[in-house]
């Protein structure tokens, strides 16, 4: 039987792709509408078009639905991707949630009945499912579709309906959906001639109060110029490109707004996708100067003139709506002035509706809204970017709710806040706290001594105010420890126990979540990855290799020629590292052999506790990375256990001893 032929038996999905509904008998017809459902390898059909998937050709998919369906998903994965996926880009698109983190922004208009236009693989529709009633993932790629089919990576599955479509062949009728969202690709399949009556019958498909989210290119995507520039991950496949140069200067905000409101849309919401819809790491409302500024200060941190000008130059140029006009991506939230009252009364009765200034902050795992009041930031909101990600948002809050509960002078550096459920899940809320990330000169030397003192004396002050029991880990134990499930790591060769006491960790500690007033950490933030019983040895070694990379260049070099090294940085970090075990109570011995730890916890979330990130290239990568870190294990204990009294620490004499 060829992979095209339909047979009434093999219908998959009971519902009707003509009127939606679930009334399809076992016949494969509709009760509702009297249609006698087509079906193209067991998904609802209604074209004869066929378009290729960007992602996965005919074969590969093939392959990876027998495999999905005779043995797991994960192998499929494993097996059939993993091998054709050399940069990640196919998994990153398949998989990270992180693309489509503007839901978390507008999810006010996210509700009931949702229709998803060119949904591709499935991802943004079964997000979408995670926040409205069911999703109709609509698509002119079957083998996209079939992928989406045999997904089993998201608990919502359930409520996503494929259907193989093109926009002239779906059957509408009026009010049919509370929500439609609308893929960046329609764009490609429409003339220029049927845009306004593409656009005029979603509008008529839409309930009274309805909302379409249209995700649409820029002129600068559109006419291929943001690859040329550099600003694209991979290279957008050939057809999402615009042909006609003229065509694609066109696609600008004003052209789009004009667009939504010819068809009887009278507010048209716009927001900036940065640094393109596929990367997506910021999202805000078009126009908020703010969002802009603090971009900038987080892209260019650095105090160099040259980044200073820039800072300067982009500032100007969002004043006059440069950088509007040159945006790659952006979304438009398109509703009637109903819809309006709605969302102003919904605005006024909910605390965690975003200000009219906010800006998201994509993260691997959870999102951070920032919330802006006369140009100060008030408000810090961070929610999961999928339900199975809210264990990152909860954590925590339970983290710090227990951190805060003594009455201790550390308890100052900590931030505390509330959490509250949200239609996205649990938002952990945080006032907005003061001080300015760390950063320093890699070429100076007293800059880095004096951040390593202020660092390590933090970390000293903080695991003896929450020290807990002495642990003895046997050589069996430690390395159960350096060890995860399913990747081949193989730790340094243990003979004896090591004795630490258990403390709690943060879990992500670099430089870019300690801020500083005055010279000293004001506040440690981002406690997603915390625990309250952890080892010592956890930050201070998360820390030391940021450090070591930083200075170096790369990672390799900074084991070589700082960890292992025997020039000043090295000296000095060498002699912090001891002076730290010292003042802890720990041997060197000890923080060498746990110094890949905090990588190797990382890996273990993403391997199990991250269904998302499981599938991409992220767990390949820290597994090398814990495999470079102990080749160089002998040359670091080597260097941190001899007795090198002439070298000069960076913690406070003070601070050294127990």
């Amino acid at each position: 039987m060829s992979p095209d032929t339909t047979t009434e038996s093999e219908t998959s999905h009971a519902v009707c792709p003509r009127c939606f509904t679930h009334a399809v008998d076992r016949s494969n017809k509709c009760r509702a509408c009297a249609l006698r459902v087509p079906t193209r390898d067991g998904i609802p059909s209604l074209t004869d078009r066929v378009r290729q998937s960007p992602l996965l050709d005919r074969e590969t998919t093939d392959s990876f639905v027998t495999v999905a369906q005779n043995e797991s998903f994960d192998r499929a994965v494993r097996e059939v991707i993993a091998p054709i996926d050399h940069d990640g880009s196919i998994r990153a698109a398949l998989f990270d949630p992180g693309a489509h983190d503007w839901r978390l922004l507008v999810s006010e208009h996210l509700s009931g009945t949702c229709l998803d236009l060119h949904a591709g693989s499935g991802l943004r529709s079964l997000l979408l499912a995670e926040q409205v009633d069911r999703v109709y993932a609509v698509d002119p790629s079957i083998d996209a579709l079939r992928f989406l089919d045999a997904r089993t990576d998201y608990a919502s599955v359930d409520h996503v309906h494929p259907i193989h479509a093109d926009f002239e062949s779906i059957a509408w009728s009026d009010e049919l959906f509370d929500t439609i969202v609308v893929g960046a690709s329609l764009f490609d399949s429409l003339s220029p001639t049927s845009m306004t009556t593409a656009f005029d019958q979603l509008r008529k498909a839409l309930t009274e109060d309805g909302s379409l989210l249209v995700i649409a290119d820029g002129w600068l995507r559109r006419s291929g110029l943001s690859d040329i520039l550099g600003l694209e991950r991979v290279t957008p496949p050939h057809s999402e490109r615009c042909h006609d140069l003229g065509q694609a200067l066109q696609a600008t905000p004003s052209q789009y707004r004009s667009l939504f409101e010819t068809v009887g849309f009278d507010t048209v919401d716009m927001y900036s996708l940065l640094p393109n819809r596929d990367l997506s790491k910021y999202t805000f409302e078009t126009g908020t100067d703010r969002a802009v500024e603090w971009i900038l200060d987080s892209e260019l941190s650095s105090n160099s003139t040259r980044h200073a000008l820039a800072r300067s130059f982009a500032s100007v140029g969002a004043k006059l709506g440069v950088i509007e006009q040159t945006t790659p991506s952006f979304l438009f939230v398109c509703t009637d002035s109903e819809r309006g009252v709605e969302r102003t009364a919904r605005e006024d009765s909910s605390a965690l509706t975003p200000r009219s200034e906010s800006l998201l902050v994509r993260g691997r795992c959870r999102s951070v809204r920032l919330e802006f009041e006369n140009d100060e930031l008030v408000r810090v909101v961070k929610l999961p970017n999928r339900t199975a990600h809210d264990t990152f948002v909860t954590r925590e809050h339970d983290v710090l709710s227990t951190l805060n509960s003594i009455d201790a002078p550390i308890t100052e550096t900590l931030p505390s806040g509330r959490c509250e459920q949200t239609a996205c899940g649990p938002a952990y809320i945080e006032q907005a706290v003061s001080g300015t990330a760390a950063t320093f000169d890699p070429d100076s030397i007293d800059q880095f001594r004096t951040l390593l003192g202020t660092v390590f004396e933090w970390l000293v002050r903080f695991q003896r105010t929450y020290a807990g029991e002495s642990v003895t880990r046997s050589p069996s134990e430690i390395r159960d420890d350096l060890t995860v499930d399913g990747f081949d790591l193989r730790p340094p060769s243990v003979s004896d126990p090591v004795t630490m006491v258990s403390t709690p960790s943060h879990g992500d500690f670099c430089p870019g979540n300690l801020l500083f007033e005055e010279g000293a950490i004001s506040m440690v933030i981002d406690w997603e990855f915390a625990t309250l019983t952890g080892y010592p040895v956890t930050d201070p070694a998360y820390f030391v290799l940021q450090m070591s990379k930083a200075i170096a260049g790369d990672l390799e070099t900074g084991l070589e020629e700082v960890l292992a090294g025997t020039g000043p940085y090295a000296s000095i970090l060498q002699a912090t590292i001891r002076d730290y075990c010292a003042a802890v109570g720990i041997a060197p011995r000890a923080f060498c052999l746990y110094l890949a730890y905090p990588r190797v916890r990382r890996l273990r979330w993403y391997a199990h506790k991250s269904p998302a990130l499981r599938y991409t290239k992220r767990p390949e990568e820290r597994a090398v990375i814990i495999s470079l870190i102990w080749e160089y294990y002998e040359a670091i204990r080597h260097r941190l256990c001899e007795n090198d009294s002439t070298a000069e620490s960076a913690i406070p004499a003070a601070d050294r001893q127990l």
